[in-house]
């Protein structure tokens, strides 16, 4: 019959342990479903003849990691569902002039000209300064007047959006000509 170690060790400072059960915390947290299978597997292997797992039993914890499984992946799903949502919102603000506070949680306000993404959250790139300004922090969204040329033309706010890696995403521009 074999035997297992537990996991960790007891430590003689509160400190020690402490920093250890954050390791050990951290650790779990990288498992995944295939990890779980090759952990059932030795266990298994290693049980006991004379008394044997049940077959319900190895049933159910299968089932509990599909479950987990699917549960992990719908939640990546909507993640990426809501990024792209924001990312559409913020990329319509392109051209429009807003008020609101920058990431520093300075006042800013201008004309959106462009928005990136940086980790997973849309920014707005506002005014001259081109102060940073998420979703969150827009307090009002201002049509952004159109300049009139000295021939009739008149020419709307022109933007772009970019993600963190620096590539174009899409861009905007509108004109009209007077006649």
């Amino acid at each position: 019959m074999a035997t297992t170690s537990g996991i960790g060790s007891s430590t003689s400072t509160t400190s020690t342990s402490d920093n250890s059960a954050a390791s050990q915390v951290a650790s779990f947290s990288n498992l995944n479903a295939n990890d779980f299978i090759k952990m059932m597997i030795t266990e298994l292997q290693n049980q006991d003849p004379t008394n044997p797992m049940d077959s319900s039993q190895i049933l159910s914890e299968l089932s509990q990691i599909g479950s987990i499984t699917s549960s992990q992946q719908l939640q990546s799903t909507l993640s990426s569902i809501g990024t792209g949502q924001n990312l559409a919102a913020a990329s319509a603000l392109i051209g429009k002039g807003i008020q609101g506070l920058d990431t520093n949680g300075n006042s800013a306000s201008g004309i959106v000209g462009g928005v990136i993404v940086n980790n997973g959250t849309p920014q707005l790139i506002v005014g001259s300064q081109g102060q940073a300004v998420t979703l969150n922090n827009v307090q009002q969204v201002i049509d952004a007047p159109a300049s009139t040329g000295t021939d009739g033309s008149s020419t709307g706010a022109t933007g772009s959006t970019t993600d963190t890696s620096g590539s174009t995403t899409g861009s905007t521009t509108g004109s009209t000509t007077g006649s």
